[in-house]
């Protein structure tokens, strides 16, 4: 029972946490840089989608490391341009294997797509997982010929 109810609670709250980025990703930016003397990456949330950018740019005037940028929207989409760019498109989808400016790939997931998956994978557990039933309470029907 106990296994039931943690992987259904599991994939519920992996559910939800897909529709809060989702519904979140419209009115802020997040995102997650690092940067290093090989070059970068990043990966972050814009317009209902996740989107992550690798790079071996290398940034002079970046400090090293980890960096964490929230920012409001407010109608400023500072990455649309980067999906706009993007040399693969389909259903929300976007991916580019390499620029103009360096070796870099960059790649778009909507959100709906993980959200998708998540609620589907939701959905066939519940099922699996349920419980089945152990035997009838009494038989129903008629009696047996020579039974009382």
């Amino acid at each position: 029972m106990s296994r039931r109810l943690i992987i259904r609670s599991f994939f519920i709250g992996l559910c939800v946490l897909f529709v809060v980025a989702w519904m979140s990703s419209h009115f802020e930016f997040v995102d997650v840089i690092h940067f290093s003397p090989d070059g970068s990456w990043m990966a972050g949330t814009q317009e209902g989608s996740f989107y992550i950018n690798v790079s071996d740019v290398q940034f002079q005037s970046s400090p090293l490391g980890f960096h964490w940028n929230i920012a409001s929207a407010n109608g400023y989409t500072p990455n649309k341009a980067w999906y706009l760019s993007c040399k693969y498109h389909f259903f929300g989808f976007a991916f580019q294997p390499h620029g103009r400016f360096g070796d870099y790939w960059l790649m778009f997931v909507p959100i709906w797509f993980p959200t998708f998956l998540c609620a589907l994978s939701t959905w066939l557990i519940w099922r699996k997982t349920k419980q089945k039933v152990g035997g009838r309470a009494f038989p129903v029907g008629p009696n047996e010929v020579g039974t009382v």
